[in-house]
């Protein structure tokens, strides 16, 4: 189960990281970090943000 979970986070990291990179490419000059904590609220619950991102859960 904790292998399948951290799978999970891992997937979600990487669909964050290209919402990020995505949307830094709409708007130079600022720091693609910055986005991320834009799209995660500057969260520590990735999954929530991913859920809100996506449209699953508002």
């Amino acid at each position: 189960m904790a292998d399948r979970i951290a799978a999970l986070r891992a997937e979600i990291d990487a669909v964050i990281d290209q919402m990020a990179a995505d949307e830094a490419k709409k708007t130079p000059g600022v720091p693609q970090v910055v986005i991320r904590q834009m799209l995660t609220r500057g969260g520590d619950c990735q999954c929530r943000s991913y859920l809100i991102q996506t449209g699953a859960v508002k």
